[in-house]
């Protein structure tokens, strides 16, 4: 037999001697932010940082935490396939009287390409060729296969579990000729250590069993089976399987699973736990933690080079305002509300009982865009055909009018009764003030008494009518289209034993009015609406 190759015994020397590397946390980046009103003569300083502050939750950068990143890599495996080929040497060499095996192992010369595209997953495709490393006689297999394991990585360290499963041939060597040859199937189930000294390669030692699955041997030389030339053996009467060790290499990319932050201004603060990652902090004992710098500490507008009083804001009245100290009881507006508390200090409170203490007026009280002047409902949102009061019967939502009264109708009848012309009356003026509705569906809808057919002509009957009125009422028919469903879509849907009540059959005659196309909608907010305080 020849000799091991030294490539192996190699391989393993440097599997063993590779120092191991661990991933170098990141140093822990902390924010905290502390927050304090303090009152200095009578004026309340927002944003202000004072000693004796209580501290926020400490904010930890990910810098140095695991996280996953795909790999991919290729190489070479050298393994060693402890079997003695006993079944060879009984069902073919002995019977035919040729010199039989005498070896304990055979080698295997592995090349594979591998990826890992989740965590905790490899595919490998693998391509090998597995001899006795002998003559007289030998074996020779060759294979082609799919490896896929799982894997769990920490650090440069990596565990796998995994199988290939493989497809090949086999050739039987005797007196260096070629005396028969066979396909055969591979299994290798295996556990597997692998390093990462570096991201461009890995070294890995796995132990594997080997379960080789022999399928048509023939030979024109040997006797087999029924001592007859040219016969096939059967597939368990060659198959070997025996314990497989191997040492590998591969190179590619293999990143550390070490999530990496910057800190892009240098201050020291990771940009994930940095308030402000492209701005360096001014350490100046002021909010130093949040990574920020912080030219203008009571945010003034006053810079604290310059700024008398840089814990305490300016009250921007028009009065030393250069300065950035306040000055006592200033009333800049006039409105007998000071400035420390004023929120409008150049506008005076109107005074009408809606928010006078904040100093700033309410010339929109409900907010509705009708100011209060004009507005018959002031405290109501309203719209401007009511003067400013709301409508009492009907809603406009974003795809329908929906209206808080229902439409009665004759029995059995598609005329509307007169009780229902104001709320109808309303459905026409919110058309008439929503110009960007364009194109509104009547719908009528009918309760489960009664046949579907006449149902079904009922609505569209009353549906008709409604639709009729919009019309009278100035509302473009182009705007407008009616349509009965009938029983079809009901509120209160049928129960099992068909029997509808009267409170569910009353829910489900009904009108509804659907918006099926209208203008894009924006809401438009007048310079005084705006929330400045």
């Amino acid at each position: 037999m020849k000799k091991i190759p030294f490539a192996l015994l190699l391989l393993l020397s440097l599997l063993i001697a590779t120092p191991s590397k661990a991933a170098e946390p990141a140093p822990g980046e902390t924010k905290s932010e502390a927050a304090a009103v303090t009152e200095e003569d009578g004026q309340a300083a927002e944003d202000t940082k004072k000693d004796g502050d209580t501290k926020d939750e400490k904010k930890v950068s990910a810098d140095g935490s695991y996280e996953w990143k795909m790999s991919w890599g290729g190489g070479f495996e050298l393994g060693v396939f402890f079997t003695e080929l006993n079944r060879w040497n009984t069902h073919i060499l002995n019977p035919n009287e040729e010199k039989p095996f005498d070896l304990s192992m055979m080698i295997a010369h592995d090349l594979a390409f591998e990826v890992s595209p989740v965590e905790g997953l490899r595919l490998s495709l693998f391509g090998g060729f597995t001899t006795s490393y002998t003559a007289n006689p030998g074996l020779d297999a060759y294979y082609i296969g799919l490896e896929p394991a799982f894997t769990v990585r920490r650090g440069i360290v990596e565990f796998a579990a995994g199988a290939g499963v493989g497809y090949g041939g086999v050739t039987l060597w005797t007196n260096n000729v070629s005396a028969g040859d066979s396909s055969i199937l591979l299994a290798r189930p295996f556990l597997e250590t692998r390093l990462y000294p570096a991201d461009f390669y890995a070294l890995y030692a796995r132990l594997a069993f080997n379960l080789v699955s022999v399928l048509d041997f023939t030979s024109d030389t040997l006797k087999i089976a029924e001592n007859q030339p040219n016969r096939t053996t059967s597939a368990d009467q060659l198959s070997e399987s025996g314990p497989y060790l191997a040492l590998g290499v591969r190179f590619g990319d293999y990143p550390d699973h070490i999530k990496s932050v910057p800190d892009t201004d240098g201050d020291t603060f990771r940009d994930d736990v940095d308030g402000c990652p492209a701005e360096a902090e001014d350490v100046d004992t002021f909010e130093d933690e949040d990574g920020c710098p912080d030219l203008d500490n009571d945010k003034d507008g006053v810079a604290d080079a310059t700024d008398a009083c840089p814990m305490v804001a300016e009250d921007k009245d028009g009065w030393k305002d250069e300065d950035g100290c306040p000055e006592e009881d200033d009333d800049t507006d006039g409105d007998g509300i000071l400035n420390p508390v004023d929120k409008c200090v150049d506008k005076p409170e109107d005074f009408d009982k809606f928010q006078d203490e904040d100093g700033c007026p309410d010339l929109d009280n409900d907010g509705d865009g009708i100011l209060d002047v004009v507005d018959d409902c002031p405290l109501e949102k309203g719209v401007a055909a009511k003067k400013g009061c709301p409508y009492k019967m009907v809603e406009l939502t974003k795809d329908k009018i929906v209206i808080k009264e229902k439409v009665f109708f004759e029995l059995n009848k598609a005329e509307i009764k007169s009780e229902s012309f104001n709320l109808l009356d309303e459905v026409a003026e919110v058309l008439a003030g929503n110009p960007q509705i364009k194109k509104l569906e009547v719908q009528g809808h009918t309760d489960h008494k009664g046949k579907d057919k006449a149902n079904l002509k009922l609505s569209d009957a009353r549906a008709k009518s409604v639709y009729d009125y919009l019309v009278g009422k100035g509302i473009d028919a182009e705007r407008l289209s009616f349509k009965g469903y009938g029983m079809t879509q009901p509120l209160i849907p049928l129960p099992a034993d068909g029997k509808e009540t009267e409170e569910a059959a009353a829910q489900n005659r009904r009108v509804e009015f659907v918006i099926l196309e209208q203008d894009e909608v924006k809401e438009i907010i007048r310079e005084d609406q705006l929330d400045t305080k």
